[in-house]
């Protein structure tokens, strides 16, 4: 038996699906399950808010009944079956490159989230059928045929999304003994012949890291929006990414482009194949909870910007200015003094992609690139460049990926003693499981290639003097953000306030210009919070807020060994 699942574009201009799966059974009553969560994004997923109109009947076509358990189980009574069929409408009106969209134009089906199963028959072969207008292709997986498509289990099919568009594209390279294709629906706008060129050039130095890859095919689903937008989700032989505004994709945007393909290309080996314990297998009926967020996406995180360097995709100078905005990030959030990122990797699942209780969390993504800045750069010093974290990579790749074993915290830390010859254990405690400042280490780490982390105050005085950001949102002035201790947070403003004047006078995009005419004053503001208009008075103070980190990258007076440590990264050694 099988799960067997067709997918009809019911009224796909209003965003349904029509789903009808056959659906394996045991005896007596059955419990059908959506998943609770997708790989890739670790938090709770609630899909089921998108089915309606569920009905499940016996293979004569008899009418069962279903009864909701759970948020994301239904019970049925199938005595005496042994499978059934549901049928429902899906939701698909969230265009994310994890989520299921359909429009007029264009189809993206994440099975993870849209298709009901049977957890007890999650290893049995998986069927698909797509019923698509005439015009429409569909792509993204090997073996696609007739709009059909099997696999052997369910882990499988929802490890691989689906786009359909009568506009779709495709273009491919090869590297070694893989094929690798560019699909995309924006023909007229994306450079598809120097896409592949520079894909190929990362995907060249990945490969040449790992020495091989465990997939003969893969697919860069690339999907535009018409605002600005940045998500990738990573799968084993593809990956989704939605970018945006599409406009922007061959020019300032193609750095981005290039980065999130990268960084999603290195997740085949990292995530996809060398899997932390925890989530070997993935549970897709709880949530999989993991302190090693700093390695599936921090090291991840790295990597990817890495390999730009390293296949000359980005010089130094712009390579640095990825590292500067990483910096600049971690130091202004206060959370880094209460938050380690191991906690942090266990707390995605509870708010870790919206922006949540202000200063209350850090970013494995973020923190953990840079702590694996630091880690390469300590391999490397230890092992006279011989050795690097793509050396610690390798060894998890052989002895766990390869082996399907999930790998342990205490794993990682011994292979990195390994390689190394040095004990990280009070590192790890220090700044993986505590909250050390990172100003020395990176500081280090950086002057191992001669490079300077220097600061410098904020050009901007409400950022730099009062501790305040603000957003000008539909010509409102509205708090981003605010400084501990700053003048701002004694003065009593938050987050969300808006900002209409300063001591009487109005203030309509221009409060810059008026905080510095005032900036020898108090500044009494008026601001609205919650429908409610108040007073504000923000007090001074003799320091200042949000400094700037700025990295120096000096191509004069270079010893041999700076000289020998950047070749061996990949900087440059001259400007």
């Amino acid at each position: 038996m099988t799960h067997q699942y067709s997918i009809s574009l019911s009224n796909h201009a209003r965003n349904f699906l029509k789903i009808e799966a056959r659906i394996p059974l045991n005896t007596g009553d059955t419990t059908l399950h959506i998943a609770a969560w997708r790989p890739g994004r670790y938090e709770e997923g609630n899909f089921a808010k998108n089915i309606s109109s569920l009905k499940a009947f016996s293979p004569d076509h008899q009418k069962l009944t279903v009864r909701k358990t759970e948020k994301n189980t239904w019970e049925i009574d199938t005595i005496g079956h042994t499978y059934l069929i549901v049928e429902y409408l899906y939701y698909a009106k969230d265009l994310t490159a994890g989520n299921t969209y359909v429009d007029s134009q264009m189809m993206l089906l994440n099975p993870v989230n849209a298709l009901i199963y049977n957890p007890t028959h999650f290893q049995t072969q998986a069927d698909i059928t797509f019923h698509l207008p005439s015009t429409w292709r569909l792509g993204g997986a090997e073996g696609i045929a007739n709009n059909q498509y099997s696999c052997k289990d369910l882990e499988t099919l929802f490890d691989t999304p689906f786009i359909a568009s009568p506009t779709l594209l495709e273009g491919s390279y090869k590297v070694e003994d893989t094929q690798f294709h560019v699909l995309h629906n924006q023909q007229d706008l994306l450079d598809i012949e120097k896409v592949m060129v520079d894909f190929k050039k990362f995907t060249e130095s990945q490969l040449f890291a790992f020495g091989d890859i465990p997939t003969k095919k893969y697919y860069f689903i690339l999907l535009a929006v018409n605002l600005p937008y940045h998500h990738g989700v990573e799968h084993l032989n593809s990956t989704v990414i939605v970018l945006g505004p599409v406009s922007k994709w061959m020019t300032e945007s193609y750095t981005e482009l290039l980065s999130i393909a990268s960084h999603e290309l290195y997740h085949v080996w990292n995530v996809k194949t060398i899997r932390p314990a925890e989530m070997l297998p993935y549970r897709f009926q709880a949530l999989n909870y993991a302190e090693t967020g700093y390695i599936y996406e921090g090291i991840t995180t790295f990597m990817g910007d890495y390999h730009l360097l390293r296949s000359k995709l980005v010089d130094a100078k712009k390579y640095l200015s990825i590292l500067e905005s990483q910096i600049q990030s971690h130091f202004d959030n206060p959370a880094r003094f209460h938050t380690s990122v191991a906690e942090a990797s266990v707390d995605t699942w509870v708010d870790g992609y919206v922006k949540g209780t202000p200063g209350r969390k850090v970013s494995i993504y973020n923190e953990g690139a840079l702590l694996a800045l630091v880690i390469d750069t300590k391999i490397r010093e230890c092992t006279n460049n011989h050795f690097s974290l793509q050396t610690v990579m390798n060894r998890l790749y052989v002895d766990f990926g390869m082996q399907n074993i999930g790998y342990k915290e205490e794993d990682f830390l011994r292979i990195l003693h390994e390689n190394s010859g040095e004990p990280f254990d009070a590192f790890f405690k220090d700044y993986i499981h505590g909250n050390q400042g990172f100003e020395s280490i990176l500081s280090n780490a950086l002057a191992y290639y001669g490079i300077e982390m220097n600061t410098q105050e904020n050009p901007a005085y409400s950022v730099s003097k009062l501790g305040l950001k603000t957003q000008q949102i539909r010509g409102k002035i509205v708090v981003q953000s605010i400084a501990l201790g700053s003048p701002s947070e004694m003065g009593g403003l938050s987050e969300n306030d808006v900002i209409i004047g300063i001591n009487q006078k109005e203030i309509q995009g221009d409060i810059e210009e008026w905080l510095r005419f005032f900036a020898s004053e108090e500044k009494n503001m008026l601001i609205s919070r919650n429908g409610n208009l108040m007073n504000v008075i923000l007090p001074e103070v003799q320091r200042t807020f949000n400094t700037n980190y700025k990295l120096m990258y000096s191509a004069e007076d270079l010893s041999p060994k700076i000289i020998r440590n950047r070749e061996s990264f990949g900087w440059e050694t001259a400007k």
